[in-house]
């Protein structure tokens, strides 16, 4: 991406768009970013991806949330097309992003593990914009979403700070004034809705307000360990843990961490879970709702940057894409907790949403979709080819009443652990420990394993899957897998994200 200060920039006509449009489009008339113009209106959209880390559809207002956590995400899906069924391809924040920009499925690239990077050689969205001409951008707020990871390449300009959405947006309005014109793609990344889920509600309601208190203390008491030296912990602390969980040999633990000079992590969050879910349904029950303070507070957020950014008239230019790379699990099905678990699908479902210009509004498709097919649908609206070696499709008819392809979508990784292939309706869960497969109707409330009694549908999920594991064999095969190199200040950010021991 070109530096330098660019001109005054010409005005432009606005005749509709969404405040979400507004924000960038607006942000951008100092910027030069400015792909199409009133005057050109030939010239493709630019294109702005925006991933809410954490959030799954459930939690949103337009998906049927039953709290009021995103009046400004559901305003704004009103003003476009809304997929009520798009599927992650993982469940957890690397693998699914590395889905998301590349569009191919977790064994075609073959990150599925905290140690691995994005190989060279399969192509990333903005490598394809970039060759095609297009500036790109990207503010990120999580390690696994950066140059480090092997997913900063293609983008002219990568900021990646754990950061809260306010601080990033302070970045990017910073940013914006040094680019000159061009079609552009800009990708944000925000993690405000990660755990320990402890942001207030900023629409003024607190969603946990009198639910199991007692229990919540002490579950925040446990979270506030997550980060500390295991050698700092004092007597009274460990001997707390071990009354707490007695069903766990937490002083063995202690003592390997101690002599390995660990940090706690992602155990005491597991415990966590452990702990609420004892205490009964209604402790989770206060923990889902602290979780609904975080998303409203990331709407607030959301709807604060777009406000600073919507004085600028250059808004009915750009197409936005909203999405997230997972959801969370509050014990359901019972005994899956948080996230980076099997492909239930309380992890995989995720909102997409796309609107601005060129986009219908209203619009709300139910045909199952993925997040591999963001990278091809923003590449034909920009009216560059997707590589051969995509495995998403473009949605971009479906935006016009055409129907989406029906196939079958998965999730995960079986030499990960676990799979998910889903066809309609039917979702089939594979182990790779030979566990028994699991087959649910997603239609369905009862989670029943339908597995004996549709042995035809475990079938035909089986072979579909088989073939894709060989498409994917052949994908992987022809690139390099490549470990990433891991400082000791990233090594401990990932420590009190769980990520690592």
């Amino acid at each position: 991406m070109n530096s330098g200060v660019p001109g005054n920039p010409r005005p432009l006509s606005c005749q509709h768009g969404s405040v979400l449009t507004t924000f960038f489009l607006a942000a951008l008339v100092g910027f030069g970013l400015l792909g199409c113009t009133a005057e050109d209106p030939e010239r493709p959209p630019n294109l702005v991806l925006i991933s809410l880390d954490n959030l799954g559809a459930r939690h949103v207002g337009a998906y049927g949330a039953g709290r009021q956590t995103t009046p400004f995400l559901d305003g704004l899906a009103r003003r476009g097309v809304l997929f009520e069924n798009a599927q992650a391809q993982a469940t957890w924040t690397l693998p699914s992003h590395a889905s998301m920009l590349s569009s191919r499925l977790v064994g075609g690239h073959g990150v599925w593990t905290v140690e691995r990077r994005f190989p060279e050689g399969p192509a990333l969205l903005p490598e394809v914009l970039r060759d095609a001409g297009w500036d790109t951008a990207a503010f990120t707020s999580c390690d696994f979403v950066s140059e480090l990871f092997g997913l900063g390449r293609g983008f002219d300009h990568m900021v990646t700070k754990p950061e809260p959405a306010e601080q990033i947006t302070n970045r990017l309005l910073e940013f914006l004034p040094r680019v000159e014109d061009g079609p552009f793609l800009l990708f944000l990344h925000f993690y405000d809705v990660h755990q320990p889920f402890n942001e207030p509600n900023p629409y003024g309601e607190d969603f946990s307000e009198g639910m199991a208190e007692d229990e919540l203390d002490a579950a925040w008491q446990i979270v506030a360990l997550k980060g500390r030296y295991i050698s700092e912990l004092t007597e009274d602390e460990i001997s707390w843990l071990s009354e707490i969980f007695p069903q766990h040999n937490v002083r063995e633990y202690l003592e390997e961490g101690r002599r390995d000079g660990a940090v706690i992590d992602d155990w005491i969050m597991r415990f966590v879970y452990q702990y609420l879910a004892q205490e009964g349904a209604h402790s989770l029950e206060a923990r889902k709702a602290r979780y609904d303070n975080g998303v409203a507070n990331m709407d607030k957020r959301l709807a604060e940057l777009f406000e600073e950014l919507e004085r600028f008239p250059w808004f009915e230019d750009t197409v936005f894409v909203i999405t997230s790379d997972h959801g969370e699990s509050f014990n359901e099905p019972p005994g899956v907790l948080g996230h980076g678990c099997p492909p239930y699908r309380e992890q995989t479902h995720v909102p997409l949403i796309v609107f601005g210009r060129g986009i219908p509004p209203g619009v709300r498709i139910a045909s199952p979709v993925a997040s591999i097919d963001i990278a091809p649908t923003l590449l034909e609206l920009a009216g560059v080819a997707s590589p051969e070696e995509f495995q998403g499709l473009s949605l971009v008819p479906a935006f016009h009443g055409e129907d989406v392809l029906e196939r079958p979508l998965i999730s995960g990784e079986l030499r990960a652990g676990s799979v998910g292939v889903r066809s309609g309706d039917w979702n089939l869960l594979v182990d790779q420990r030979g566990v028994k497969e699991r087959l649910f109707d997603l239609s369905e409330t009862s989670r029943r394993d339908l597995s004996d009694s549709r042995p035809e549908i475990v079938e035909r999920l089986q072979k579909w899957l088989h073939l894709e594991q060989e498409r994917n064999a052949e994908l992987a095969a022809e690139i390099k897998p490549s470990n990433v190199q891991i400082d000791e200040e990233v090594r401990k950010r990932l420590q009190e994200l769980g990520y690592l021991r």
